[in-house]
């Protein structure tokens, strides 16, 4: 069974993955998915590599949010990355 749409949880990207450059991650990521989803001042982002690359090279700001944490990140305006919990619970696809 062919996989065609999924999601890839921004944290472990974001905070996880420390010593995995952003240049790394840009050479070994395939560009034809838009996949990984994240939430920027309030708003659900979800696109590939390159448009997530700048995001993830703000992390010391970004705060990481589960499914507890999402709806009041979006009504406040927050900026995050998100867990696999927060995919889970959403009905994103």
């Amino acid at each position: 069974m062919e996989v065609k749409r999924f999601l890839i949880e921004s944290a472990l990207l974001t905070h996880g993955l420390v010593s995995i450059s952003s240049t790394e991650l840009a050479d070994i990521w395939p560009q034809e998915y838009e996949n990984i989803v994240w939430v920027d001042k309030g708003k659900i982002h979800i696109a590939g590599i390159d448009e997530f690359l700048p995001f993830r090279a703000q992390a010391n700001r970004l705060c990481r949010i589960d499914s507890e944490h999402l709806p009041s990140a979006l009504h406040e305006g927050a900026s995050g990355a998100l867990t696999a919990s927060s995919l889970w619970d959403y009905p994103w696809l």
